[in-house]
């Protein structure tokens, strides 16, 4: 496959200014039109973009040229269509050229640099006025100083009252009104000199990208007779991709959740996406589509004298193969979410136009909204934390799945943290953690703690162990909780282990575990206490770890 630079040009959604027509050496007529970007599809890996264009072809064949495209495009997947022609017409080849355009000529520089130009000239024209007044506030300052330094003496003579009144008078007089003049202009240079600034940096960037955009695509045409024809043309670009991201608003009062469904969308390939329709797909469009293989294991004996007789570089290189191989990533699987299904992806086109920089930032835009009856409760574990975690449960109502993605938690409007979604198909739940529950404050204590007891007959050591949690509700509702605990779990017939508190009959348990847990609404400005006992009995002359 022949692929070119992964860097793609800066393009606008005009071309040139007009069409223009050229002859090759071949006397084919060329005709350089304009063209503007319709569609982007962005997949995980890359972006497809459709560009339309119209062009009045003669009879036999010509070539319509489109210049100062991306760099970075695939050859091999560019595509073109003609959508309509008033007679025959057919595409017969495409090639592509990197030395037909220069920058300096592209007509979004001239205008730029036409701009700057423009700009340089209102700065100097402020700065000179400005430096006039200097000038005649410097004179004015240096008229007055020169009757101090026995200047402006006639015959000897030192000069009168009068004039060194009249002259400190003009040196005042022109001060104030320089002062005034001087801080009109100086306010009036700040935005000017901000806006060549900027003006220069927009050039800088543009002709940055533009550098690499020098591609040319010529599609040469056959018509039986001269004819009107309105195009597309497509290609791959690189350095394109996109993620979701959420955002989730969480009412427990009112059992709602509000879902919002967001991607980040990031482009690096040259172009200017200007109102254009954005597609978002799960396809990957650079990724091998090769099935994978599973090939056979072949053992056999290892003679001792082959390994011993073995090379150190022959070992190093056996190692490394064995290290390859062992490190060979398995493809994560990346879904993405869409409105509409195929038979192995997914895509959701935006309802809105989008427009989008090339460079290195990313872009959010909301895909969709969803308000949902959401089921609350509280999560306590306090052997490992006496903090009390709000927790939710709500169902995917969205028209696509939910891809593993980051989220950021609100809870009544309050910023409370971040998280990670895992994949939800449509209507499956979806477990939520929001953050600590400060209306709930958890203690733990022990109780009786008996480290050893050796029985009447003192064959086997008993340990008793035996801790009180006290969970208090502050707030004026009712909110249901979940507290966890846990048995210990004997993997030995010789271990045993008896539960006395609390029943099983209160408790959800895990006997493979050990772990349990209370499930009970607590009312408000209330508290309640829980009581975990057990005791665990093993022979006296073992050892046996007592983490519990």
């Amino acid at each position: 496959m022949m692929k070119l630079s992964v860097f793609a040009a800066a393009c606008v959604a005009v071309i040139l200014s007009s069409s223009v027509f050229a002859t090759d050496a071949d006397s084919i007529p060329t005709q350089i039109v304009e063209s503007q970007i319709e569609t982007v599809v962005v997949y995980p890996d890359s972006a497809k973009v459709t560009r339309r264009f119209g062009a009045s072809i003669p009879a036999g064949e010509s070539t319509i040229r489109l210049d100062y495209l991306p760099t970075g495009l695939d050859a091999d997947n560019v595509k073109t269509e003609i959508l309509g022609a008033q007679s025959s017409a057919i595409v017969r080849d495409i090639s592509f050229n990197h030395n037909l355009v220069k920058v300096e000529d592209h007509p979004e520089v001239v205008g730029l640099k036409t701009k700057v130009d423009l700009k340089s000239e209102e700065v100097k024209e402020v700065q000179k006025q400005l430096d006039l007044l200097k000038g005649r506030l410097s004179f004015a300052k240096s008229l007055a100083e020169s009757f101090t330094s026995g200047y402006g003496s006639k015959d000897g003579e030192l000069p009168t009252a009068e004039e060194i009144e009249n002259t400190w008078q003009f040196y005042e007089t022109t001060y104030w009104e320089v002062d005034s003049d001087m801080k009109e202009l100086e306010s009036s240079l700040k935005p000017l000199q901000e806006a060549l600034t900027t003006l220069n940096t927009e050039m800088f960037e543009f002709v940055s990208a533009l550098k690499r955009s020098t591609l040319s695509v010529s599609i040469l045409l056959e018509s039986t007779s001269a004819a009107s024809v309105d195009m597309l043309l497509s290609y791959i670009v690189g350095d394109c991709s996109w993620e979701p991201v959420y955002e989730i608003r969480a009412y427990p009062e009112q059992k709602n959740v509000v879902l919002r469904y967001q991607v980040n969308v990031f482009q690096n390939s040259g172009e200017s996406w200007n109102n254009v329709e954005l597609t978002l797909s799960s396809a990957r469009a650079n990724t091998s589509s090769r099935i994978p293989e599973l090939y056979p294991i072949q053992l056999n004996k290892l003679e001792p004298m082959m390994m011993r007789t073995m090379s150190a570089k022959s070992k190093q290189m056996e190692q490394d193969s064995m290290m390859v191989t062992a490190a060979m990533p398995v493809p994560a699987e990346m879904v993405m979410p869409s409105f509409a299904t195929n038979y192995s992806s997914y895509q959701v086109t935006l309802p809105q136009t989008f427009s989008m920089q090339s460079g290195r930032d990313r872009k959010k835009s909301l895909i969709a909204e969803r308000e949902v009856k959401g089921e609350f409760w509280t999560v306590i574990a306090p052997k490992s934390d006496t903090q009390a975690y709000l927790a939710a449960e709500v169902t995917n109502s969205f028209e696509m799945p939910l891809l593993q993605g980051d989220s950021v938690l609100f809870v009544d409007d309050q910023l409370v943290g971040r998280s990670y979604l895992s994949k939800t198909p449509v209507g499956e739940s979806i477990e939520l953690s929001l953050g600590v529950n400060e209306n709930l404050t958890v203690e733990r204590k022990p109780g009786k703690q008996n480290e050893e007891d050796r029985g009447i007959f003192g064959k086997r050591i008993k340990i008793s162990r035996q801790y009180f949690t006290t969970v208090v509700n502050h707030s004026d509702l009712e909110q249901r909780i979940v507290l966890k605990d846990q048995f210990p779990v004997s993997q030995n017939e010789k271990i045993e282990v008896k539960t006395l508190a609390p029943a099983l009959s209160e408790i959800e348990i895990d006997t493979n575990t050990g772990l349990f847990s209370w499930d009970l609404k607590l009312a408000a400005n209330v508290s309640k206490e829980f009581e975990t006992r057990f005791e665990v009995s093993f022979p006296e002359d073992w050892r046996i770890p007592q983490n519990f």
